[in-house]
């Protein structure tokens, strides 16, 4: 007998996250064995099957006996439940909408600081009476000295 967990599966890295469906079956056969299959869900559908592997060596005799027939298994119980498993997908969904907010709000959070520091710098530059023209003026002066070879 079988046991076939669904989850949801994110993947991607900071604000291009995407949702997929993954399942892990847990079966005993001669040894116990775990398969991982995971499902490509772009438009929140069940999707195709995108990878399916055993934890274990795939060398081993029992998962090389075994292997087709649980990947078939797994996409007929995805079928079979693929009504139920739009919720799954869609706390997936949720989640990695939850994560790709948290960028937004460091996002803005760093954007504010940025803000800050630029007003206190250009108020540093109205304090000593210099335009932020002329400074631009005079640092670029200070780079070309910079380049000059020293010479005693």
């Amino acid at each position: 007998m079988a046991i076939v967990r669904f989850h949801p599966s994110i993947t991607g890295h900071d604000t291009e996250l995407t949702t997929d469906l993954a399942a892990e079956v847990s079966l005993h056969f001669r040894i116990p064995l775990t398969f991982v299959a995971y499902f490509h869900c772009p438009d929140g559908t069940h999707g195709e099957l995108r990878d399916f592997h055993c934890k274990q060596a795939a060398h081993l005799a029992s998962v090389r006996a075994v292997r087709d027939l649980v990947a078939e298994h797994v996409v007929a119980v995805r079928d079979e439940h693929a009504d139920k498993l739009q919720a799954v997908i869609a706390a997936g969904r949720e989640v990695a909408a939850a994560r790709v907010l948290q960028h937004v709000l460091r996002a803005r959070a760093d954007r504010a600081a940025a803000d800050s520091a630029e007003q206190q710098a250009l108020a540093s530059l109205g304090a000593l009476g210099i335009t932020e023209e002329r400074a631009a003026l005079v640092s670029e002066q200070l780079r070309e000295v910079s380049r000059l070879p020293f010479a005693l």
